[in-house]
């Protein structure tokens, strides 16, 4: 028979050799799944790399297409569409005019020269001339014509906030 001092000096060899062991085997296992992490991240980052190149390809294209002074047909096609919309349905006509009576008279007249520079625009293109300056007349009457609307709706929004604060101090208006 074995006596107990060496029994338990055994067993605690033991014990240790089972720690060492398993100890060995789970950073093993942890090993393999970090590198199985990164080569997962690696392909993300490849597939990444691959769109952000078909990206930068599509933005060079554009940007060659668009520095050989490309036309704006996309404009172009909203400014027609606009403009039958407005001829063609009785609602849009009603409901544009009665917008334009309730505008400032300086906002109606850069609206109406912004509708003359379209029509010009128009008119070139069927001449087969380039209507870029008539539609820069269009973009710049109707940037006129929003600012001073922004600006009139700026104006009616400070009387309110007047109003209100003079009404939440108790003063009559």
């Amino acid at each position: 028979m074995i006596p107990v001092n060496e029994r338990l000096e055994q067993l605690k060899e033991k014990a240790q050799e089972a720690r060492r062991q398993t100890e060995y085997q789970a950073s093993g296992q942890a090993i393999k799944a970090a590198v199985k992490g990164q080569a997962q991240v690696i392909e993300l980052l490849a597939a990444q790399q691959v769109e952000l190149t078909a990206l930068r390809q599509d933005v060079a294209r554009l940007s060659r297409t668009h520095a050989k002074g490309g036309f704006p047909w996309g404009l172009l096609l909203l400014a027609g569409g606009t403009y039958a919309l407005y001829r063609f349905s009785p609602a849009v006509h009603q409901r544009v005019n009665s917008v334009l009576g309730q505008a400032d008279p300086s906002v109606e007249s850069n609206l109406n020269r912004a509708k003359n520079a379209a029509n010009d625009g128009v008119e070139d293109l069927r001449e087969g001339r380039h209507p870029g300056d008539a539609l820069e007349r269009v973009g710049g009457e109707l940037h006129r014509a929003s600012e001073k609307t922004a600006d009139r709706l700026k104006g009616g929004l400070d009387e309110l906030k007047d109003e209100a604060k003079d009404r939440l101090d108790g003063r009559p208006r």
